[in-house]
């Protein structure tokens, strides 16, 4: 049985990345990072469909990423 979910995970795009447009490349992160991934509370994670809401991003000193919470 599969059950569709609207979850809240934070997402670092590297700086390289950072030119690219912004939904898109915060998807292919949420991808790269939780597709096919077990869970305990939600289960084996299958597909990330969509980016639904995504705050500004935030800077941590030292890193040369931007975090963003989706």
């Amino acid at each position: 049985m599969y059950t569709k979910i609207r979850a809240i995970d934070v997402v670092r795009v590297p700086p390289e990345r950072l030119g690219d447009e912004l939904r898109p490349t915060v998807k292919e992160m949420l991808q790269d990072n939780l597709e096919g991934r077990m869970d305990k509370k939600i289960g084996m994670v299958i597909a990330i469909l969509d980016v639904v809401d995504m705050k500004e991003g935030r800077i941590i000193i030292g890193d040369g990423g931007v975090y963003y919470e989706t």
